[in-house]
């Protein structure tokens, strides 16, 4: 827990050095920028769980709606350095199951810089904040979060984009669960993953694959687990007369695996992912937007075991 502060503090203060260094130093200042963005959505999820009469499962439908926004306020503009204070909240409400709203609010600072390393182009970005999370008053899955991420990205040759990041949390359940030294899900996760992105002209067709891992080191021995995920995406832009159409495609292969159990077998979980998505961008500040998402958990345990289709629609109103 020392060294998490330790990284939040260090974020922070570079935050802080930059905000004090001269404009000399950092580029002429600009006026600060604040931008709005707010999505109503509607969904659909359905749920099959493989299950048994012997063994426990839930099988639900149920149609969801909800509304999400965004506020960045950019408080310092001097060059290629910016910091702005964040706010992105969400609220899903669950119309046909019961004990499933979620509503999450999360303020943050940014930090991003540019700068060029010889030849190479490079961007950092930096961010700390808190994220809180209420599930229909239901503290097993109820936490806050507290949280430090970084990343850096460059241009490795024209059109080929390569990055790095890391995220670490600190979350903090409100329950315990049943027993707390096994279900608790008090943790500090790590969260490293790595990309690769090339764009291809003159369609600016995008290809894009990425390695991602999360570390989960928890109270509860049964909430231990390491998981690994690579996606592979591709992304269309079609312009016209009516506006920028963009078609998106991702499949996706993850496992998840736990330390021990305290009730055998141990959880091991396979996962396939894939998703389509078509939107609109009918104008610089307004875009509609659908997706689907099939989702299939393959685990030794059949209480993990489902596969789960998710529909949503909306736009998103900029402002």
């Amino acid at each position: 827990m020392k060294g998490f502060i330790k990284q939040t503090a260090l974020v922070v203060l570079v935050i802080s050095a930059f905000m004090q260094l001269p404009s000399t130093a950092l580029g002429q200042s600009e006026a600060p920028r604040l931008s709005v963005s707010v999505s109503p959505f509607i969904g659909r999820d359905s749920n099959v769980s493989l299950s048994t009469d012997a063994d426990f499962g839930v099988d639900a439908e149920s149609t969801t709606g909800g509304l999400s926004a965004a506020v960045s306020y950019q408080f310092v503009r001097r060059g290629n350095t910016t910091v702005a204070a964040e706010l992105n909240a969400f609220h899903v409400q669950q119309f046909d199951v019961d004990g499933f709203d979620v509503t999450s609010v999360a303020p943050s600072l940014r930090l991003t810089h540019r700068w060029r390393a010889g030849d190479l182009p490079v961007g950092l970005s930096a961010t700390t904040g808190v994220r809180l999370v209420d599930v229909a008053d239901d503290g097993f899955n109820s936490a806050t979060s507290v949280f430090v991420d970084a990343s850096l990205s460059t241009e490795l040759m024209a059109r080929l984009q390569a990055g790095v990041s890391l995220r670490v949390s600190n979350n903090d359940f409100d329950g315990e669960g049943f027993f707390s030294d096994a279900t608790s899900r008090d943790s500090v996760r790590y969260e490293p993953a790595i990309f690769v992105a090339y764009r291809l002209l003159p369609t600016l067709t995008r290809f894009s694959v990425s390695f991602a891992a999360s570390i989960n080191d928890a109270d509860g021995l049964d909430q231990n687990y390491t998981s690994r995920t690579i996606l592979v995406a591709v992304e269309q832009p079609v312009a016209t007369r009516f506006g920028v159409f963009s078609a998106s495609a991702s499949a996706a292969l993850g496992t998840r695996e736990h330390d021990e159990f305290t009730s055998q077998p141990r959880r091991e979980q396979d996962l396939l992912q894939t998703r389509v998505g078509l939107s609109w961008q009918i104008s610089a500040n307004v875009t509609v937007f659908g997706s689907v998402n099939w989702m299939d958990s393959d685990a030794n345990r059949v209480d993990f075991s489902y596969d789960r289709t998710r529909s949503s629609f909306g736009l998103i109103w900029r402002f």
